[in-house]
């Protein structure tokens, strides 16, 4: 699994990476049914946004039909999200999003310094 964060103006790396550590001990612990339902939803409607234009459907029967192996799952992801259940969430957390499984890339940005070299006179 892939994970993107961007941290907001003001936020250090540090305070994400703990946030990012926090919200997956409390996915660890276990999700109601109800945090499952809006996630199928919130799933759901951006798949359709996504089969919604013709580049976004060819993108994902190509991503389909190259990472499994069959271009019609496209068309059933939301029922295979409708049988997963709240241990089957927790047992996946546990098992796959551990620090061992864990690399974190950060670029930082760097910050503008006045230059210590005089700038040169125009001539």
């Amino acid at each position: 699994m892939l994970v993107n964060m961007l941290a907001r103006e003001g936020v250090s790396g540090d305070e994400l990476e703990t946030a990012m550590r926090e919200e997956i001990a409390k996915l660890a612990a276990g999700v109601t049914e109800e945090e499952l339902d809006r996630a199928r939803a919130v799933l759901e409607r951006d798949h359709l946004q996504t089969l919604a234009s013709p580049a976004g459907l060819a993108d994902a029967i190509g991503s389909a039909t190259q990472l499994l192996g069959d271009p019609e799952l496209v068309f059933t992801w939301p029922e295979r999200w409708a049988d997963i259940t709240a241990e089957e969430v927790r047992s996946a957390v546990e098992r796959l999003l551990v620090d061992d499984n864990l690399l974190v890339v950060r670029f930082d940005p760097e910050t503008a310094q006045a230059s210590s070299e005089p700038e040169p006179a125009a001539s």
